[in-house]
């Protein structure tokens, strides 16, 4: 669906804020977004939501829009929430729809679908706060079978490294499974795998049923034990961006069928950032997570990725506004089918 009529410039909501720990991430992501809006196609309205904001304020600033840009990361935003309410209010949105948004939010759920498909994913599993007491003998047993020190203590639903441990030792969990837990009732442990970070952006085709398009791979190397989120947003020398990594052509082949597999496993529309892990001693891929919203920050990798092979941060945003307007005029068909059927 291209848009050049100037007369008839579209009216875009952007969302952005929200009710979580990644509320200052949003707002420098919209402003991102903002200031890269094509302003001769589209009129932008802002639309800033806080801790306190209530649904009925949204709804009222959603009259007369045309499409909306959800900007927000973590729970309340990237879950699956806003994206309900977005469809009950019959408004395109830029991004995926509610089940894969929810999906891919919980960690341990999207992982469980990508290794169910035959992709390989660091061993992991996932404790609940009541769990952790009565169980610990157990899950300690289960680190020592199937794992091995260091691990990784996640939050399951939040973005942005929030709430990550490394784990060295099993002394160590008790404290970094009571720092996750500040941020939510579910965590995973996962393995740490000798690997680098390799992220790459998937953008989906205007052309409906052609394959999603792949940007070349970046590569994170943090400066510290991991990518965490001080070195993600507050530290400019946390970490090396390597945008773009040079991979060998197997490699980079194997990565682009992996991050499209994804995608569609997962159910995504409209724009991904996957995160990989390179096994340093297999050299084979592992699953990390799939983001649904990726950063727009100034130092976000998900655009960074797309300007360095060949995409302009404008035609980015334009083109993610137009296939969320496509993607509601088909469903707006079938809804006229099935309503003329009955």
């Amino acid at each position: 669906m291209a848009i050049h009529d100037k007369q008839s410039k579209k009216r875009v909501a952007v969302l952005y804020g929200g009710k979580n720990t990644e509320y200052d991430v949003s707002v420098n992501s919209a402003r991102n977004v903002i200031n890269n809006i094509d302003s001769e196609l589209f009129d932008i309205v802002e639309i800033k939501i806080n801790h306190d904001t209530n649904v009925q304020e949204i709804a009222q600033k959603l009259e007369g829009i045309d499409v909306a840009f959800p900007v927000f990361h973590g729970v309340f935003g990237e879950d699956g929430c806003i994206q309900g309410l977005l469809e009950v209010a019959n408004i395109p949105y830029v991004g995926s729809g509610v089940l894969s948004s929810a999906v891919c939010m919980d960690k341990c759920v999207a992982k469980q679908l990508v290794q169910a498909a035959g992709i390989l994913v660091a061993p992991f599993f996932s404790v609940k706060p009541f769990e952790w007491p009565a169980r610990k003998n157990d899950f300690l047993k289960m680190i020592d079978e199937k794992m091995s020190y260091p691990v990784f203590v996640k939050s399951v639903n939040s973005g942005s490294s929030v709430g990550i441990s490394k784990v060295k030792k099993p002394e160590e969990l008790d404290a970094a499974l009571a720092f996750s837990f500040q941020y939510d009732n579910k965590v995973i442990i996962e393995k740490g795998i000798n690997a680098r970070e390799i992220e790459i952006s998937v953008l989906e085709n205007q052309q409906y049923g052609e394959p999603p398009l792949v940007s070349l791979p970046g590569e994170i190397v943090p400066k510290n034990e991991f990518f965490d989120y001080d070195s993600k947003y507050h530290d400019p020398n946390g970490a090396e961006f390597i945008l773009p990594v040079e991979l060998p052509a197997q490699q980079l082949q194997e990565l682009q069928i992996l991050s499209r597999s994804v995608f569609d496993i997962l159910g995504c529309e409209s724009m991904g950032r996957v995160d990989f892990f390179l096994d340093k001693d297999s050299g084979q891929w592992y699953f990390n997570e799939l983001n649904t919203i990726p950063g727009f920050t100034s130092m976000s990798v998900y655009p960074k990725l797309w300007e360095v092979s060949g995409l302009a941060y404008p035609q980015l945003i334009s083109h993610l506004l137009e296939l969320a307007m496509a993607r509601h005029q088909r469903h707006m068909n079938i809804q006229r089918k099935v309503s003329k059927a009955i």
